[in-house]
């Protein structure tokens, strides 16, 4: 049907209803559910997966077209051949790095289940959302005795999951696919929250969470366990491969700055009160020369404490590294946990970045607090590590 190219109106009408409108069809109502936001659209490209078949065919209407005698020899026929099955062969090699190295969410998934098959794969059935997850436990998917994809009340994550289970989140999946709030896991009294896995460098995935992998465990049997005062420890002594931590900077504050709040909350604390009138509170400048060449990693952290509900991207926890007096080659920019900060309580804030191999003498490290909504939001303990 498609070994040569023809102009008859039947053959035209016959591939416009089979293959062209369609193909149409299809990406014109995905641009317009993207442009709307509509159904769930990410405007991923693999959402044209469907619809490459009908496009190869027009591919080669188009390769019939340009080989056919009409136009060129058997010779140049041939090398057009030769060349389109080069192209095919090395472009594979071209787009992807072989072998292929996982991203950042592929490398805490697998890291998360080399931990799952340790202390959870054979202690109680484990709940997970991203599917990935399942291949690199080595289950069968339809072992519905071992591992089960998705929760059976996502409003109510601890119901009808036995005593014992693991609930596995992940930011993207567990959020969007499994319509799990990170918020309904750290409320839920029966589901203790037991590791996390987070990234070097935080980013966003879809939804604007920041992505973390977050290990529940369902466990009635404990009574005053509070999952939010976890969440503060985990998101900061977490990861197993810390062999040292060196604290390079501490900022101190005055006791007496601060008045309005009252002392059982302080608890003996030195802490103080951004400045609503300054965008760029604090920060902390750290020599080039200072940075021990052995140390691969260096983090920013501090306490805050709103006492108001925050507005988005009210406080920032800002990470700039110059290589030299001019070249900054990494920034990274940190907010509180928008999902589960709460106020009238003190929250951990931190940011984490990879250190170049080589940083010059000349080079400089800036954190800086930065406050652009002007709330009423207090600070303490804001220091910068090193770690390897």
């Amino acid at each position: 049907f498609f070994s040569g190219f023809s102009l008859k109106p039947s053959t035209n009408l016959t591939e416009f209803f089979l293959i062209l409108g369609p193909l149409f069809v299809y990406i014109a109502a995905h641009s317009y559910a993207w442009y709307k936001g509509t159904v769930g659209s990410g405007g991923l490209i693999r959402f044209m997966t469907p619809v490459l078949p009908l496009a190869s065919l027009y591919c080669l209407q188009g390769i019939n077209l340009l080989t056919s005698p009409r136009f060129v020899n058997r010779w140049i026929k041939t090398a057009l051949y030769i060349i389109l099955l080069y192209f095919v062969f090395i472009t594979p090699f071209k787009v992807y790095t072989i072998p292929r190295r996982f991203n950042e969410p592929e490398r805490l998934i697998h890291k998360a289940s080399h931990w799952l098959k340790q202390h959870a794969l054979d202690s109680g059935k484990i709940y997970f959302f991203d599917p990935l997850l399942q291949y690199f436990l080595g289950v069968s998917y339809f072992d519905s005795d071992r591992i089960n994809q998705f929760l059976p009340n996502p409003e109510n994550p601890g119901e009808k999951i036995p005593e014992g289970s693991f609930i596995v989140w992940d930011a993207h999946f567990g959020a969007n696919e499994g319509r799990v709030s990170l918020e309904s896991l750290v409320n839920d009294p029966s589901l203790k929250l037991i590791k996390l896995f987070k990234p070097v460098n935080y980013f966003w995935v879809l939804g604007k969470n920041y992505y973390n992998i977050f290990v529940f465990r369902k466990d009635t049997t404990l009574e005053g366990y509070y999952n939010f005062d976890r969440l503060n420890k985990l998101s900061f002594y977490n990861d197993d491969d810390i062999q040292q931590i060196k604290i390079i900077r501490h900022l101190p504050f005055n006791v007496d700055a601060l008045t309005s709040l009252p002392d059982t909350l302080l608890a003996g604390r030195a802490c103080t009160r951004l400045d609503t009138a300054e965008i760029n509170s604090y920060s902390i400048s750290i020599g080039g020369s200072e940075i021990d060449p052995e140390f691969t990693r260096i983090r920013a952290s501090l306490y805050y404490f709103p006492a108001e509900a925050l507005q988005e991207e009210s406080c920032i926890l800002e990470l700039s590294i110059f290589r030299n007096s001019w070249n900054r080659i990494i920034h990274h920019s940190t907010l509180p946990y928008y999902l589960y900060y709460h106020t009238g309580m003190w929250n951990l804030m931190t940011v984490e970045a990879l250190l170049p191999e080589r940083l010059d003498n000349s080079g400089e490290i800036i954190v800086k607090i930065l406050q652009p909504k002007y709330q009423e939001i207090y600070i303490r303990d804001f220091q910068v590590e090193l770690i390897k």
